[in-house]
């Protein structure tokens, strides 16, 4: 099938007989888990690595000069299987860009634990053209082998190639897609097949409930096609708790933390970085830059805080600043090079974030969210912008994992914008949304930083006496910044996004977050327009909420007068 390239070229310096295809889309999880995959190769491999990855992923990648990268446009699709369909188009971009003697694919929830090199791969393939290693079994429902042959005959052959017949059992082998190893010779010769077979056959790839996927191509090219020039490999190359009880095994080359076929849980993530950092530094702490700390509160973070703090751990210092946490955020912050510091009661964003500044030693800090993955050219284009004008608050935009943009740099907020504000959290959105298609909310004058990654100077937030504390959680961004604006330091905006997932940095729920927006919006509003606004807000969203009971009640009678 035809591929869009778009690659980083080859570094013609680099020699090594093997290329590593990994594709890399989906949710936040792939990505993250994906980030795990190409470091361990870099720490373990010599290979050049070809991802193919979406635009979220792409993001993530630190550029590196045995990185190759392939911007896959995203589609939009019903069918489920075609995330893992595309696993070969990915091979087919790998087979194009490089004349390599070997190819190796590896699973994005999969990480390379021991050193691999061109000889292991040639020694594991021997004289054959493909090898995999076969899954005996799915330890967690029980299915043994003659339970997946069955799954193979009624599911995977009859779709790919009903007429057909299964070989005997004692000489079928259920091969995990996983971890595969091809001559290059033999890609070519899967791919040919794959792609006819593939273009002749429904879209949807599914037999009922059961999905027809990369893994089912290669189990039917394997046993029905090419027998005799496909291996079983060792079970070191794909070591995987699904099929084998004794994980982890420390002989083992590769572990593959497969979730049948729902990709990795966050969890898995950081089970995969201690896997792979158990056995190797990572090489990418060796160039942390020494002039930035990162300051980054948590509050029961767990989920994302992991990769968040590799990716800024990477790039310069970081103190972990934690509110009580009753999850592992603590226990993930001390498994890393960074300092912890703990508060034995929630204090909030603005006090825990001071207390991270007062601790900082370098002339930049950076306060940053626990969900957002901070990358190296946001990080370059900051120290430029605070380097051309000290006297400033630098911001990136956000992207979330939809692709959504928001810009960093906010506009100031007038009267008119808060009350639409109050309006919205009070819970009458459609009334705050109304006010804003009728006026020019924003306001001009002024503008404001969004924190959740907020890079300055540390004389200038010491002069700016840190971030309000009257505020518990939200809006001290805003506060800081009108008065940063007050004082002829300016919010300036830089020309570089980060991946945000908003609201995903600490387990609150969505009610109690919608609770400490307001309470700190009517702050504000009191701080800034006096009590006589706030008591106006409040009456009129008790107003408001009558007329709603009102229109309710008069529903109601009209329903039961029809009846």
């Amino acid at each position: 099938m035809a591929v869009e390239l778009k690659s980083r070229s080859v570094n013609p310096e680099h020699v090594s007989d093997t290329a590593v295809s990994v594709l890399a889309i989906g949710d936040v999880s792939y990505a993250l888990a994906a980030c795990e995959t190409i470091n361990s190769l870099l720490d373990h491999t010599t290979f050049d690595i070809f991802v193919s990855c979406d635009a979220s992923t792409f993001r993530l990648i630190e550029p590196n000069p045995r990185i190759h990268l392939n911007l896959v446009p995203a589609k939009t699709t019903t069918n489920r299987a075609d995330p893992f369909l595309q696993k070969m188009d990915a091979l087919e971009w790998c087979w194009q860009s490089t004349d390599h003697t070997f190819v190796m694919h590896i699973d994005a929830d999969a990480v390379l634990v021991h050193q691999v090199t061109d000889r292991m791969i040639e020694d594991g393939l021997g004289s054959n053209e493909i090898g995999m290693v076969e899954q005996t079994g799915i330890i967690e429902t029980g299915m043994n082998r003659a339970q997946l042959y069955e799954h193979y005959r009624a599911v995977s052959l009859a779709f790919l190639a009903p007429s057909q017949s299964a070989p005997p059992l004692e000489k079928f082998r259920y091969f995990n897609s996983g971890v595969i190893l091809f001559r290059r010779h033999g890609l070519r010769h899967f791919l040919d097949w794959a792609g006819k077979t593939r273009s002749e056959l429904p879209p949807s790839h599914a037999v009922g409930q059961n999905m027809i996927a990369d893994q089912d191509y290669l189990q039917v090219w394997a046993n029905q096609h090419r027998i005799e020039t496909c291996t079983d490999l060792g079970w070191q190359w794909n070591h995987c708790p699904l099929w084998d009880g004794d994980f982890p095994r420390t002989e083992a080359l590769i572990a593959h933390l497969s979730n049948f076929c729902n990709g990795p849980a966050p969890q898995t993530i950081e089970r995969l970085r201690q896997l792979r950092t158990g056995r190797s530094p990572n090489e990418m702490r060796q160039h942390q830059s020494p002039d930035i700390t990162f300051i980054v509160v948590t509050y029961n973070s767990e989920t994302f805080l992991g990769p968040c703090l590799d990716f800024a751990s990477s790039k310069g210092s970081v103190i972990v600043v934690d509110n009580a946490s009753t999850d592992t955020s603590v226990e993930i912050a001390k498994g890393r090079c960074v300092v912890v510091l703990s508060n034995q009661e929630n204090l909030g964003f603005a006090a825990a974030a001071n207390i991270g500044a007062r601790s900082a030693k370098t002339d930049i800090i950076c306060f940053l969210n626990p969900d957002c993955f901070v990358d190296r050219k946001t990080v370059a284009k900051a120290q430029v912008a605070l380097n051309d004008n000290p006297r400033c608050l630098a911001v990136p935009d956000f992207v979330d994992w939809s692709g959504v943009r928001t810009c960093g740099r906010q506009s100031g907020y007038t009267r008119w914008k808060l009350l639409a504000d109050l309006l919205e959290t009070g819970g009458h959105w459609r009334v705050g949304q109304w006010m804003r298609s009728i006026s020019h909310a924003n306001g001009t004058d002024w503008h404001w930083p969004v924190a959740a990654c907020l890079f300055v100077n540390r004389d200038v937030f010491d002069q700016l006496t840190g971030f309000p504390e009257t505020y518990f959680c939200y809006m001290e961004d805003v506060a800081i910044g009108q008065l940063a604006a007050a004082r002829g330091i300016p919010t300036v905006g830089l020309d570089s996004a980060v991946v945000h997932l908003e609201r995903r940095g600490a387990d609150v729920g969505a009610k109690t977050r919608n609770v400490l927006l307001d309470r700190a919006r009517l702050t504000y509003a009191r701080l800034q327009y006096g009590r006589a606004y706030v008591l106006f807000v409040r009456g009129l969203r008790r107003m408001l909420r009558i007329m709603s009971r009102l229109k309710a009640l008069s529903g109601a009678h009209a329903m039961r007068g029809k009846a």
